[in-house]
């Protein structure tokens, strides 16, 4: 099976699967199909400029040389031999609606929710039994999260432990040339990706998934990675016990 040609740079990613290209920034999508476009020409350095039937060009943002070069080829060995002189006209876009008065309202419901409950627990049980369920809430929330972190980090690690490819990360550095906290890497495709904070090295080794090459994580010694999660899943549930226990404290 042919892996997906994807080409990134920042919020720009250009994705080449199934006869049609499709064109992310932020939250809008375009999708091309293959039988619209006439050529690939290279843009500079790291970019391209896709010229479609009808003479419209896009530009299409790459993060490396290597990474534009590769996806060129890939772009040009998929093109079908026969192409319709619609262009343009072909495309279709849609664009994310955001909703951030839906995710307002949510918090303002949970909080109102929250409220009421603690002043029924004050008029009933007392004050204390409030004080409880006040600090129970945010902490068995803060221990769900941490266990939720905890198992989504766990489940990345044994994947990468079954299909992970280990290269060599390199310490990214700021404009003025002062390193910071994070490493960078290439996948096969020379497409390039950042890696979280971890260690203070200039470089060092880092695994990622080919099939999702944004997941990746410090090759650690296996010992040290168990007692690592070892350790944080059991300070996750300690947190989310005793935040349950402060809830239902009150009723007890």
């Amino acid at each position: 099976m042919r892996s997906t040609h994807v080409l990134v740079k920042g919020a720009h990613t250009t994705t080449l699967k199934g006869g049609r290209l499709t064109l992310s920034r932020g939250r809008r999508t375009t999708t091309v199909p293959l039988a619209a476009v006439q050529e690939v020409r290279p843009h500079g350095a790291t970019a391209l400029t896709l010229v479609l039937t009808d003479g419209v060009t896009r530009r299409l943002p790459g993060g490396t040389a290597h990474a534009a070069d590769a996806f060129r080829a890939a772009l040009t060995a998929a093109l079908p031999e026969r192409r319709d002189p619609a262009g343009s006209a072909l495309l279709t876009e849609r664009e994310r609606r955001r909703r951030p008065w839906l995710r307002r309202l949510a918090a303002g419901a949970i909080g109102l929710a929250y409220a009421g409950y603690v002043l029924r627990v004050a008029v009933g049980p007392g004050l204390l039994g409030a004080l409880t369920s006040a600090l129970g809430a945010p902490a068995a929330l803060l221990g769900l999260l941490a266990v939720r972190a905890g198992t989504r980090g766990a489940l990345v690690r044994a994947r990468l432990a079954r299909r992970g490819v280990t290269v060599m990360g390199v310490r990214g550095r700021h404009p003025d040339g002062t390193p910071h906290g994070g490493f960078t890497y290439t996948d096969a495709l020379g497409n390039e990706y950042g890696h979280a904070k971890g260690g203070t090295e200039p470089a060092a080794h880092l695994v990622y998934d080919p099939e999702s090459p944004r997941d990746s994580v410090l090759r650690q010694p296996a010992a040290w990675v168990v007692a690592k999660y070892g350790l944080g899943f059991a300070l996750a549930l300690a947190v989310l016990a005793l935040g349950t226990a402060g809830l239902v404290h009150p009723y007890v």
